[in-house]
């Protein structure tokens, strides 16, 4: 609720600068990360582990690029919301969804890196492990966008 004569929000030039930049970090990590990903998806052999965690990590951040960056961008633009309830609850769900993946899939690769680093010659089930790792995390970021 406002406050009776409160000014209502306007497409203020720092509005238009927040704007600006975040195309230019949609435009950047649009490229780099689909590049990572057409990249993976090229090899002609089996990807070892450690390309197969950055193809998630890439993904994560393309589902942040579009979800999130645009969704924030036209936000910044309308000043207020015109979608419905359905539409904001769903984008909602998205972005959450997107930042969460973004975190784990990133927690995942530490936790990855960090068995490779303690137990080098333990090899065997890592990359069972590590698709059990990703499993969990994408489903995490599900579970914990569902309150939206």
């Amino acid at each position: 609720s406002e406050e009776p004569g409160s000014p209502l929000p306007t497409f203020s030039a720092a509005a238009k600068v927040r704007v600006a930049v975040t195309c230019l970090l949609f435009l950047s990590s649009s490229c780099c990360n689909g590049a990572v990903l057409c990249a993976v998806l090229r090899a002609k052999r089996r990807p070892p582990r450690v390309r197969v965690l950055m193809a998630h990590l890439a993904a994560a951040d393309l589902l942040v690029t579009v979800v999130v960056m645009p969704l924030d961008a036209a936000w910044n633009v309308t000043v207020q919301w015109y979608g419905g309830e359905a539409a904001c609850r769903a984008l909602m769900f998205l972005k959450l969804a997107a930042m969460y993946a973004s975190a784990f899939v990133t927690v995942v690769i530490a936790l990855d890196r960090h068995d490779a680093i303690v137990c080098p010659l333990g090899a065997r089930g890592a990359a069972r492990r590590s698709r059990a790792m990703l499993g969990a995390a994408w489903g995490m970021s599900a579970v914990l966008a569902l309150p939206q």
